[in-house]
């Protein structure tokens, strides 16, 4: 998950959409949870940053913690011990940088070449 920060990064959603087969044992259900979660949440709808700026930093802010509880989990079952400050730290500064430098498109939605090009400028 080196692309944590970027998650929309090509190569980040293909990890994350991998999930549900990598981490398929019953021992791994609090991971799936944990994505079941976040994709839930990416579903909601995302609320314009220009007429609800407080309520699209919420959306977003809540979209942050759902992703970190779920690296916190998948790390902890590949035997990484990051601690959650360090997965805040180090994916809250991509995270910002991406959506205040590339903020979504009127429709809210990126093409998968934009979005990879965008999230490669960052790396």
């Amino acid at each position: 998950m080196s692309f944590r920060g970027t998650w929309l990064h090509l190569d980040s959603l293909r990890a994350l959409n991998s999930i549900d087969t990598v981490f398929s044992k019953r021992s791994d259900e609090p991971i799936r949870d944990a994505w079941a979660r976040v994709i839930a949440h990416a579903y909601t709808n995302l609320p314009d940053a220009t007429t609800n700026p407080a309520e699209f930093r919420a959306w977003n802010e809540r979209m942050f913690d759902l992703r970190v509880d779920l690296y916190q989990l998948l790390g902890a079952a590949v035997g990484y011990t990051h601690t959650t400050r360090t997965l805040l730290t180090t994916s809250r500064l991509n995270f910002t940088t991406l959506n205040t430098t590339y903020p979504q498109s009127k429709s809210g939605l990126l093409s998968e070449g934009s979005l990879q090009r965008r999230s490669q400028m960052m790396v």
